[in-house]
């Protein structure tokens, strides 16, 4: 989860669009200086909190804006509508032409109902309605001391709020190893590359894993991608890749130069390869190598689970002792 004021403050913003809405039309100059806008009023509302002597708040105080004259930014919504007075408001148009730059109305509405369009999806990952405590209890860190391995599971959430999770994790952790340098070594896996590193179109998360794939091993960032398909992964990411494994290919796949480091021998191979059987392609020989991971020797299901009577005995004694 984030703050309201983390997003702007971080500068954030960019990733609740896809990558199909920033290939319109001027959108994307128009995220950029709506995001840079935002990351001013962040940086004020900082600023206010530090001459208080208060906690960083998780909301963002503005002027008055919106038909309740609201003047606190605490939900998703309130910051669309925020956004909908600064930059559709016609009674203020001194007002409009710094948010909106050189860019026309129509490109401000555009912009808008895309926020429309993703905010039910969103709302509970992005809130400025609780406290400094609260937002720190739920903040992830990969980096942190006592966090050797993170999983976050996000297969319930739609597609565009996973791009957006994927994307502010990869950007505060790149930006963390940056200053931090190289020590610790942060290994990422991430599943389904080609959904966030398209071949086609571009998109913030795209530029950021391909500077992850050609600048990450200086900073200690090591990228581990999996996919069905590797010719529909941005070329400059798999080019970078010093360790390819592949598995079952189909025909058509199998062509693709992605898999030139095959030799048409392994290609026609791949065609029939097993589960469990893959080539693996690695620096250190110059020929793939044929490996077999074996079936693994604990159960990974409730039902491959063998248990003699005796052991449900004495399994019940513990429960019922405890």
């Amino acid at each position: 989860m984030w703050s309201i004021r983390e997003l702007c403050r971080d500068r954030l913003f960019r990733f609740l669009f896809t990558g199909e809405d920033l290939d319109r039309g001027n959108l994307s100059y128009l995220v950029t200086t709506v995001e840079e806008r935002l990351a001013r009023l962040a940086e004020e509302n900082d600023q206010s909190d530090r001459q208080s002597r208060r906690k960083t708040q998780a909301y963002l105080q503005v002027e008055m804006f919106g038909e309740e004259g609201k003047t606190q930014i605490k939900t998703f919504r309130d910051l669309i509508d925020f956004l909908e007075d600064k930059l559709l408001n016609d009674e203020d148009r001194e007002e409009n032409r710094r948010w909106l730059g050189r860019n026309v109305p129509a490109t401000a509405e555009a912009m808008i109902r895309r926020l429309y369009g993703i905010s039910s999806e969103v709302n509970h990952l992005i809130r400025g309605d609780l406290s400094p405590d609260e937002v720190a209890k739920y903040q992830l860190n990969p980096l942190a001391s006592d966090a050797q391995l993170t999983v976050t599971d996000i297969h319930k959430l739609s597609a565009r709020a996973q791009k957006f999770v994927v994307g502010v994790l990869l950007q505060k952790l790149f930006f963390q190893k940056e200053k931090q340098g190289r020590e610790p070594v942060v290994f990422i896996v991430l599943d389904e590359l080609n959904k966030y590193a398209p071949r086609d179109g571009r998109s913030p998360i795209k530029d950021l894993l391909v500077d992850i794939a050609e600048r990450g091993r200086s900073l200690g960032i090591i990228l581990i991608g999996a996919q069905q398909t590797a010719s529909e992964v941005e070329r400059r990411v798999v080019g970078q890749a010093a360790i390819r494994v592949v598995g079952r290919l189909d025909s058509a796949e199998a062509e693709r130069p992605e898999y030139n480091f095959l030799t048409g021998s392994c290609r026609k191979r791949a065609l029939f390869l097993k589960s469990g059987t893959m080539f693996v392609h690695q620096p250190e020989v110059p020929a793939p190598i044929l490996v077999n991971f074996p079936f693994p020797a604990y159960a990974t299901r409730k039902e491959e689970v063998f248990l003699s009577q005796a052991e449900i005995t004495s399994i019940e004694a513990d429960i019922d002792r405890f």
